[in-house]
């Protein structure tokens, strides 16, 4: 893992996960300088994902962790964020904030144990209550729809992607899976939407691409034949960059997306569907700008080899300063300037 965060002090920091449990933050030169955690060092442990906030003028730093769970740094002090019952191991691989209507701040992790909810005291665990058919859980993002609800999508282990409405955080509401195209696999890891409203969602069995149509979500798979070095997704492997460009890590190496190269279809498929019926994608394109993607390192730039994927962030001075969030979602300049991805198989 790699990525930017505050830190509990409320720092612009930039982040690196490894084996072992290891966290290190990294500082210009690059100086990668180790941080002491509560968690075990052990194999098979490691950082998955990292969020800074700062609630009532305090700041928080949360880490999810693949063997622990989840733990909050705040003052300089841990402290384990387990559910009541939890033992043994507890994989947490995404967080994320959300504001409610009142303006409150909640978390929500994507756990091998169900949906982890934070309501500033408590720490919840919700599964097949709410309606989720599985609790072995993915990564999550939060995506508002066009209606103005508070929608996380997750991707799963054996029942493709969910979605759900948490508008209310105190009653989430788990959406019909029928509102969406079938998936191409079962096992989805994620779900990402660039600045244009398209969703690309990664799967054991290739890239499905999901765009907005006048009955509802249309759906464009792309495989091998379209590009894409193998068909099979990584978990927590997959960026948007500034540009619009899908970075997507695989069994066989890394792949990129350029929808600004996309080749209109001249003999579009009949099998993209909407959510109630097959369509003819005519706008959808056939020849895709999937290819092997290769990063090169200079100097200006500092690199960590991860799995098939390379991740470049960009030095900058120790003077500088970088808004990382603004109302918990990423800024410009921490999309575009503070964390660039160049992928490498």
């Amino acid at each position: 893992m790699i990525k930017p965060a505050a830190d509990d002090r409320g720092v612009p920091t930039l982040w690196l996960g490894l084996m072992y449990g290891h966290l290190m933050r990294v500082r210009d030169g690059p100086v990668f300088e180790a941080v002491e955690t509560p968690w075990p060092h052990e194999i098979g442990e490691a950082p998955l994902d990292v969020l800074g906030r700062t609630v009532d003028g305090q700041h928080e730093f949360w880490v999810a962790t693949r063997q622990s769970g989840v733990f909050r740094q705040r003052g300089g002090q841990w402290t384990s964020m387990r559910p009541p019952g939890v033992v043994g191991t507890w994989r947490a691989l995404s967080l994320v904030e959300q504001f409610d209507r009142a303006g409150h701040s909640w978390i929500w992790a994507s756990t091998n144990r169900g949906l982890a909810r934070f309501d500033g005291e408590n720490v919840s665990l919700l599964g097949r209550e709410i309606g989720l058919p599985g609790i072995e859980l993915l990564s999550l993002t939060l995506l508002p729809d066009a209606q103005g609800r508070q929608i996380l999508w997750l991707g799963s282990v054996g029942d493709g992607i969910q979605r759900v409405d948490v508008t209310d955080p105190m009653h989430p509401i788990t959406l019909p899976v029928d509102d969406l195209p079938a998936p191409p696999d079962r096992t989805a890891y994620g779900a990402m939407r660039d600045s244009t409203g398209r969703i690309y969602v990664c799967t054991n069995n290739g890239v499905q691409v999901l765009t907005t149509g006048p009955g509802g979500y249309e759906s464009r798979l792309y495989t091998r034949k379209d590009g894409l070095v193998h068909d099979e997704c990584n978990t927590d492997a997959q960026f948007i960059d500034a540009n619009d460009r899908f970075w997507t890590g695989m069994l066989g190496g890394v792949a990129v997306f350029d929808p600004g190269s996309e080749i209109s279809d001249r003999h579009p498929s009949r099998s993209s569907s909407s959510r109630r019926k097959s369509m003819e994608p005519t706008s959808m394109p056939r020849i895709s700008a999937f290819r092997r993607a290769v990063a090169n390192c200079d100097s200006t730039t500092r690199c960590c080899h991860g799995s098939a994927k390379v991740i470049r962030a960009s030095a900058r001075r120790s003077s500088d300063t970088i808004p990382l969030q603004d109302h918990g979602r990423p800024t410009a300049a921490a999309r575009s300037a503070t964390l660039r991805l160049a992928i490498t198989g």
